[in-house]
């Protein structure tokens, strides 16, 4: 029996068997959702380049659309179609196939960047069952993205070198200059980028466990850890955070850090939230700053983490003593998550303080920090413009910016900083 029938037996919403029969040595499998795409061969090249690993490659390309998608989303998708085969029959690798999936018509409840991305996973896990290979690696990529060309070699090297690693995250970098974009696009993924890894930076700050980002773009996970999480959601927008949180609390993860992603800047409304329509946001409004947390609100979360270990085996005498001493954004936070009967609950169901700080993650996951930061600033704090939170943030940790420089200089010492990072993080 293979190891991921039972999961395939309940996947049927469509169907993941592609006709050609995988590879034997089938060890990775890119899945790409592509949606209303004008420049998939760009990507398609720029994965071309890479260097081989040493076992098969495949790319699984999810050309999709809803039955309430217009004529032009619908003409656009078969034009991508029709360039992808004339790509395909110029690019033969029996070591790296690339091939189409093309899904019409999902309901519109569901269509959306969830239910393509489950899509060409599913279908990637239906290739390694065929194979019976449970440590096949799903690779997570975009349409509009392209990468070094050490790219998958470095991900080969990654789950080679932690081989109790469940998912890897990738290092990215947007651009932030060129001809491609007008200036204003690439002034607003600056902030948007420097927002992105100052969140990260803030959360490493105060040792929060799971600081790592969740683009879509940029993660790779292994099949059998892929079915352990019941596979990727079917969210419209943000299936990779929620994917990722998952992985995070219940897994091993690894960060690649010697390659690059480089995902598009772009304006869109293609999705609700997440970079697209930040940039759209942006490029709207002539004088629009972005804004973010407030430091502050991070140095509170950061005294309530300290003093976690101390709450194993704590009573309700204790807890009461431990909170009154937090910061209010905090302690009014906790009460209102009801955070004292889940120390009860968590601290009945662990024998030891290891299991109990796992355990209190596993709740105060980051969908809980998420809700905690806005929280603490629909009550407490201000946001305030990303360059000055970046800003304050280095000088809390003596990291190079004596003096303010401007967002892209910002930007750059915080891609130095994630750059070096190379944690793992057993769970």
């Amino acid at each position: 029996m293979s190891f991921a029938n039972h999961y395939l037996s309940k996947q049927t919403f469509v169907n993941l068997n592609l006709s050609e029969t995988a590879s034997p040595d089938l060890k990775y499998c890119i899945v790409i959702p592509c949606y209303n795409e004008d420049k998939l061969p760009v990507t398609l090249d720029s994965l071309w380049k890479c260097r081989r690993p040493a076992s098969g490659v495949e790319a699984v390309i999810v050309v999709n659309s809803s039955e309430s998608d217009n004529r032009a989303v619908i003409r656009q998708n078969l034009n991508t179609i029709n360039e992808f085969k004339k790509w395909q029959s110029l690019h033969s690798d029996p070591d790296f196939r690339f091939h189409l999936l093309h899904i019409q018509n999902l309901p519109a409840k569901h269509a959306g960047a969830g239910l393509a991305r489950k899509t060409g996973m599913d279908a990637a896990i239906h290739r390694f069952n065929a194979l019976n290979r449970p440590d096949g690696i799903i690779i997570s990529f975009d349409a509009d993205c392209t990468c070094d060309d050490n790219y998958l070699t470095e991900i080969e090297s990654a789950f080679l070198e932690n081989n109790k690693a469940d998912c890897a995250i990738l290092y990215f970098e947007h651009r932030v200059s060129g001809d491609e974009f007008p200036p204003e696009i690439y002034a607003g993924i600056v902030q948007y980028e420097l927002h992105l890894r100052y969140h990260i930076e803030s959360l490493r700050f105060i040792k929060y466990p799971f600081a790592f980002h969740t683009l879509g773009s940029c993660f790779a996970v292994k099949a059998n850890a892929y079915i352990r999480q019941g596979g990727m959601n079917r969210r419209k927008a943000g299936e990779d955070f929620y994917f990722l949180q998952k992985m995070f609390t219940s897994g091993h993860i690894t960060e690649i850090n010697h390659t690059k992603v480089y995902p598009s800047p772009r304006p869109s409304l293609r999705v609700p939230f997440g970079t697209g329509p930040v940039i759209h946001k942006m490029c709207s409004s002539k004088h629009f700053l972005m804004k973010t947390y407030n430091p502050n609100s991070y140095l509170d979360l950061g005294r309530f983490l300290r003093i976690i270990p101390q709450l194993y085996g704590a009573g309700q005498s204790k807890w009461r003593s431990l909170i009154t001493e937090m910061p209010d954004s905090v302690r009014e936070f906790l009460l209102c998550m009801s955070a004292e009967a889940k120390l009860d609950e968590v601290n009945r169901n662990t024998g030891n303080s290891k299991a109990f700080v796992k355990r209190f993650f596993n709740w105060f996951n980051g969908l809980m920090l998420v809700k905690y930061l806005n929280y603490s600033h629909a009550k407490h704090y201000a946001k305030i413009p990303v360059e000055e939170a970046a800003f304050i943030l280095l000088k809390e940790r003596k990291a190079g910016a004596e003096y303010r420089n401007g967002a892209l200089e910002l930007l750059k010492i915080y891609r130095k900083l994630q750059q070096r990072q190379n944690d793992t993080i057993p769970l």
